[in-house]
């Protein structure tokens, strides 16, 4: 009865019944669990693909709701709106306020003629109205008294009727309060469990499938983090196992490149995305192979079934590399809002530096012949005129010239070659 149950549940979920698909699965595996426990081999398979419906089933429920609130206008608050509206009159002016007196003392003075015709019919108002009050106080009684029954009622699981109570009825619907997200989470981890025991090459390769399927829950609930994690534990054990240009190791490079866009990591997203098309064009490359050796052999069936398995794959490709182009400028976009994020430091010349002959920074700089000639006649005392002053520059000059002249390369003033700019003493 439990593979009749899983056949048409395949059958739901290949056709898009996805509701049916999950109804079928879930009889299936309560019927096994019942026979042959929760975690028997038995119901790996079962689990899979009853927690890949419960996936399915979330999506489409979360895809109606999205659709549903497209175009709903937002709310916006009354009370802002209706301040706006009320508006303050002009202001009235003392003759008008006169009138509205006088048309008010008017008024009162005819309701006081007739009434005593009114005061008649307010007695026989307030002798109906004590009829109604007492009426009204014994409906109350029995209400209060009906309330006290129910509350008492209340505390146990049933009442007197031996229906159930509003607490066991809230216990349900908790329990319904459990989404197909969740549950189908619940599921995958139990055949991920039950595969892992096995430790087979297929039953690896199952436990690959339920981290996909796990890791799109994740991405669902926006658990990225851990989404990225299933992802490369899947990837591995596919690359392991699987040739190179396995449709499945594409699936899995795509899956990443998805969940690493949505994240934000557009850089990654665009890594994996080329990975997932290299994996696809190696696949092309190989049916391509394929193709030829089968066009030999003149089986058109066969050669058929190849081209247009080869059309399929770079439809996808195409696909994948215009999504990798979307991510590649989004990048570069918020690459140029976000504008420069490091600054170029400051360059400050050291002395180091500076030229290895240039010492020009260690000597003291020479003053100059008539500053020196000042600074003498201060120390001695005297007092030269402006033309002693002058006859005596012009007297050092004629000595440097000629000692320059008659000297050799070594004679300098009152110095050496070594010390060329000491000063004259």
């Amino acid at each position: 009865m439990a593979d009749e149950f899983l056949v048409r549940g395949r059958r739901d979920l290949v056709c898009g019944e996805i509701a049916q698909a999950v109804e079928n699965f879930q009889k299936a595996c309560e019927l096994l669990s019942a026979e042959h426990g929760d975690l028997d081999d038995r119901l790996a398979e079962p689990n899979l693909l009853y927690g890949t419906a419960l996936l399915e089933l979330a999506r489409m429920e979360s895809t109606v709701l999205g659709n549903a609130l497209d175009g709903v206008p937002e709310v916006e608050d009354e009370s802002d709106t209706d301040g706006e509206l009320v508006e303050e009159g002009p202001e009235m002016t003392t003759e008008e306020k006169e009138d509205i007196s006088n048309q008010i003392l008017d008024a009162m003075c005819k309701e006081s003629e007739g009434g005593e015709d009114v005061g008649k019919e307010v007695i026989s108002d307030e002798v109906g109205a004590e009829s109604v009050k007492s009426e009204v106080a014994g409906i109350e009684e029995d209400t209060e008294e009906s309330t006290e029954e129910d509350e008492t009622s209340e505390n146990g699981v049933k009442n007197e009727d031996g229906e159930p109570t509003e607490e066991a009825k809230e216990a349900e619907q908790e329990d319904e309060d459990v989404t197909n997200l969740q549950l189908a989470w619940e599921v995958l981890e139990v055949a991920k469990r039950i595969f892992v025991r096995q430790n087979t090459d297929e039953s690896r390769l199952k436990v690959a499938e339920c981290l996909e399927k796990l890791a799109e829950i994740s991405r669902e609930k926006e658990d990225y983090t851990q989404a990225v994690l299933d992802l490369q534990e899947c990837l591995s054990i596919r690359e392991a196992i699987l040739p190179e240009d396995h449709r499945d190791i594409a699936e899995t490079h795509y899956q990443l490149g998805a969940t690493h866009a949505v994240s934000g990591a557009l850089e990654l997203a665009s890594t994996a995305f080329k990975d997932a098309v290299l994996c696809l064009q190696r696949h092309v490359d190989h049916l391509n192979s394929e193709l030829v050796k089968i066009e030999k052999s003149d089986d058109e069936t066969k050669s058929d079934a190849l081209r247009n398995s080869i059309k399929e794959i770079e439809a996808i490709i195409f696909d994948i590399d215009r999504r990798r182009t979307e991510v590649d400028e989004d990048r570069l976009a918020d690459e140029f809002v976000a504008g420069p994020s490091v600054v170029p430091p400051v360059v400050v010349p050291s002395v180091a530096d500076r030229p290895v002959g240039d010492i020009s920074h260690l000597i003291r700089k020479k003053r100059s012949g008539h500053d020196e000639v000042d600074v003498a006649t201060k120390e001695n005392g005297g007092c030269i005129s402006p033309q002693n002053k002058k006859l005596k520059v012009t007297a050092f000059t004629e000595n440097v010239a000629a000692s320059c002249v008659n000297g050799s390369d070594k004679d300098r003033v009152n110095g050496t070659q070594e010390d060329p700019i000491a000063e004259v003493a």
